[in-house]
């Protein structure tokens, strides 16, 4: 019997049940990739012959109360309404089986089944139709046996089975010997595959970043001969895919595969435009880009993404004489709206995008690092949240400032070649040392307001730029900031 993770245990009493009642029980897809590549298990997808009914008996036969024939339909693929969904949710905890059933994607034949508190994602075997909208199947049937499932599925690798009950691999495609030479390669014939949905092509590049694995020679061709399908795919799964796969080991490869490919040019043409710019250590300006991702750690996860874009805005500024780093940041923002980034995600990169080129010395003043990090906070949104405690915004913009100093490293290394400065190292440290000194950021933090300000005299516009020069005047001179040394200042300005 093979060990399958923490969930092990449960996964043979869930196989065990299916057993006596004379069903089949198969672990599929990343589970089984997963084990024979020896690393962690994140999902447990099961499929068996027993229909999404026939499962509900078996795991939660009070639950079987709701799933008559209407619901079900004859094949069980129609879809629960709210209402009854929520009836049996309410159903679930006093249930009389040895788990809880939920028709997660009852359309697909598939139910999420909790037993021992893990879950499990149990699907019916089946067969598709054809894919006329290029990524979903225009019908769905039940198939017969366990071959047509595995031969419907993308990649050989994923089309894996382990039978739980007589405890062995079913591998029909071969995907063991794919696994074992570490390729990627599309079951059948791979432009069929791609016609059949058009987001595949980019879960091939993301798994080639993920393991680190090459990419077949004749999926490779078919990704090229189908790009209008991918072209279909919604912005929201491209922008999924295309993050999983930057914050992968392999990106590097993987996004020279996506440029070869045409993948690039298809959804970022501003970064395929970056190839007509020559660059010192690499073949062009995009290539650039590829390195200095490759060079951020893969835990700062918006510094990878801005890496990959930081000098997008060069083309245009080459061309208009304006700041590459400013105009980058406006076509990042404009990217991150386009692909649905999440605002979280979007207020980072851009500022990560627009800050990526600081020109540090170790002979800046304390009052130059204030400034900078003053004009850091004011692009960080999560440091202008109101109702923040003071130490909590602070350890949110340093932990921004430390993207920010990997996404600086990482562009000079790209740049030079080797890992040859220890200077941002040096800025990061002295950054820090300011923060733990509560500094003033913003005009928020004077010992003066506005209302001090009024009763001065000063009005409308003048109140604003009094404390911007307040502001400006403290960043240089920390311990001036009392109220009545501001107070003096305004009176001797």
């Amino acid at each position: 019997m093979i060990e399958f993770g923490s969930a092990n245990k449960t996964l043979y009493k869930l196989a065990n049940i299916f057993k006596q009642a004379g069903f089949q029980c198969y672990l599929v897809g990343g589970a089984v990739r997963s084990h024979l590549l020896n690393k962690p298990i994140k999902d447990y997808d099961i499929t068996t012959d027993a229909k999404p009914r026939e499962i509900t008996q078996l795991i939660n036969p009070k639950a079987q109360i709701l799933i008559d024939q209407e619901i079900w339909g004859n094949v069980g693929l129609i879809s629960l309404n709210h209402v009854k969904y929520e009836r049996l949710q309410q159903l679930n905890p006093t249930r009389k089986g040895p788990g809880k059933v939920f028709p997660t994607g009852i359309k697909h034949g598939t139910v999420t089944v909790m037993i021992d508190e893990q879950k499990f994602e149990i699907t019916t075997f089946r067969s598709e139709g054809s894919y006329s909208d290029g990524r979903h199947p225009d019908s769905i049937a039940y198939a017969t046996n366990i071959d047509e499932d595995l031969t419907r599925r993308d990649f050989t690798i994923n089309s894996m089975a382990y039978d739980l009950i007589n405890n062995k691999l079913y591998d029909p495609n071969l995907g063991r010997t794919d696994l074992d030479n570490k390729l990627i390669k599309a079951i059948g014939l791979p432009s069929k595959r791609f016609r059949e949905d058009g987001l595949r092509p980019l879960r091939a590049l993301r798994f080639v970043a993920q393991l680190n694995f090459k990419l077949d020679q004749t999926t490779y061709e078919a990704i090229r001969a189908n790009l209008a399908i991918t072209n279909s795919v919604s912005k929201e799964r491209v922008a999924e895919e295309f993050k999983k796969l930057c914050l992968a080991d392999n990106a590097e490869e993987a996004l020279e595969l996506m440029r070869d490919c045409g993948l690039i040019t298809l959804f970022f043409k501003q970064l395929n435009e970056c190839c007509s710019i020559s660059h010192t250590n690499a073949e062009n300006l995009l290539d650039h880009q590829i390195k200095t991702l490759s060079f951020v750690p893969v835990n700062y996860k918006n510094a990878r993404l801005a890496a990959l874009f930081h000098d997008i805005g060069k083309t245009q500024a080459l061309a208009t004489g304006d700041s590459h780093t400013s105009v980058g940041a406006k076509i990042m923002k404009d990217i991150a709206k386009e692909y649905h980034f999440t605002t979280a995600e979007t207020n980072k990169l851009v500022p990560l995008v627009e800050n990526h080129n600081i020109k540090y010395t170790g002979s800046w003043s304390d009052a130059k690092v204030r400034r900078l990090l003053s004009r850091l906070a004011h692009h960080h949104i999560d440091y202008n949240k109101k109702n923040e405690n003071i130490y909590s915004k602070m350890d949110s913009l340093l932990r921004f400032i430390e993207e920010l100093m990997a996404l600086n490293k990482a562009n000079l290394y790209a740049t030079a070649g080797k890992v040859i400065d220890t200077s941002f190292d040096e800025l990061e440290s002295r950054i820090r040392q300011i923060c733990y000194t509560n500094p003033a950021l913003f005009v928020s933090d004077l010992a003066v307001n506005g209302h001090d300000l009024l009763k001065q005299g000063l009005k409308g516009h003048a109140i604003g730029e009094t404390l911007n020069y307040l502001l400006d005047r403290v960043i240089d001179e920390p311990k001036i900031n009392h109220k009545e040394n501001l107070l003096k200042l305004i009176a001797e300005s």
